[in-house]
């Protein structure tokens, strides 16, 4: 595997990952390869919202992430994305039949026409907050479909540890079958989710942790941990963000640019300061979609202060 495609990311939208939809595990992995390529190919924080998004992708550019390529199995799965009913969260669970406008791969094979409608522009581009990133080839590499669900859900609040969800609602998100107890749940898919994503992510733990009312569970709350702690690094402009564990970033050094800046900053008034400083800890805490601090959330802004200072000096934010 070429070193480069596992630190490759995507990003979109938290409803999303916790969305439902009939999509295969096979499905799901074209699905986001088509994100990541399209958002490539522009500056996916100004995308017009006006207009359906149209773009012509090279097949190749999708394919290689992929551990299947044949074009008939692609083929496939682009029509299958293209007619799978995606439900997106808003109060309640909103049907939406398609959403593409297009989605066609060319008879010699070599390109995928690509037209999202204009109204899901806003779940893959112009993201400022709120939404999921993670590797793509970390995903791609795992086999189940349940696995890949949870794995999306993890990487949607991992800095939180824990993410509580109402029992019905989690066994949708998951398209768990109605024969299957909660018993089953617990032995035939999570015992197994959990080790799938011990062998293939920095996951190194997983639990689900059930609350009853009566006789029936009606909450549960999916618990996880990682073998090393991660958070964002310094992200220019117009590249994917990279992840790096807490103890490089504690080493790592601002550019001499970003340096300058800093040291800039510490020598303004505190009437600016303040508004600076309220500026990029607001945007931390909505990136990570969380409204307030917390021991473990404020253990992590005083790692990445600095960076969020500077994207504000930048005009980044």
């Amino acid at each position: 595997m070429n070193e480069n495609l596992k630190h490759e990311m995507v990003e979109y939208s938290k409803d999303v990952a916790t969305s439902i939809n009939e999509f295969s595990a096979y499905e799901l992995d074209v699905f986001l390869c088509l994100v990541y390529v399209s958002r490539s190919m522009l500056d996916h924080r100004k995308v017009s919202e006006t207009e359906n998004l149209k773009l012509e992708l090279p097949a190749s550019m999708v394919k290689k992430f992929l551990a299947g390529t044949h074009n008939s199995r692609v083929k496939k799965a682009i029509e299958n994305i293209f007619d799978t009913k995606v439900y997106l969260k808003d109060d309640k669970y909103t049907k939406v039949r398609h959403l593409f406008e297009g989605l066609d791969y060319s008879a010699d094979y070599k390109t995928i026409d690509f037209e999202l409608k204009k109204e899901y522009i806003k779940l893959f581009y112009n993201l400022s907050g709120n939404f999921t990133q993670h590797k793509i080839k970390e995903f791609t590499s795992l086999k189940s479909r349940y696995a890949k669900r949870i794995y999306q859900i993890i990487m949607s609040y991992k800095n939180l540890y824990k993410w509580e969800f109402d029992a019905i609602e989690f066994r949708k998100i998951l398209d768990i079958p109605d024969s299957y107890g909660w018993s089953d749940i617990d032995v035939k898919l999570m015992r197994k989710i959990k080790v799938e994503l011990q062998n293939n992510t920095n996951i190194s733990d997983i639990s689900l942790i059930k609350e009853k009312s009566g006789r029936s569970i009606t909450k549960v709350t999916l618990k996880w941990n990682f073998s090393n702690p991660e958070v964002l690094e310094e992200i220019n402009f117009l590249e994917e963000p990279q992840e790096v564990t807490e103890d490089v970033l504690e080493r790592k050094q601002l550019s001499s640019e970003s340096e300058q800046l800093y040291e800039n900053y510490i020598k303004m008034n505190d009437a600016i300061k303040k508004i600076i400083y309220e500026k990029a800890k607001n945007y931390f805490l909505e990136e990570i979609g969380i409204p307030k601090e917390n021991k473990l959330i404020d253990k992590i802004w005083k790692k990445t202060e600095k960076l969020y200072i500077v994207k504000v000096m930048k005009g980044d934010i």
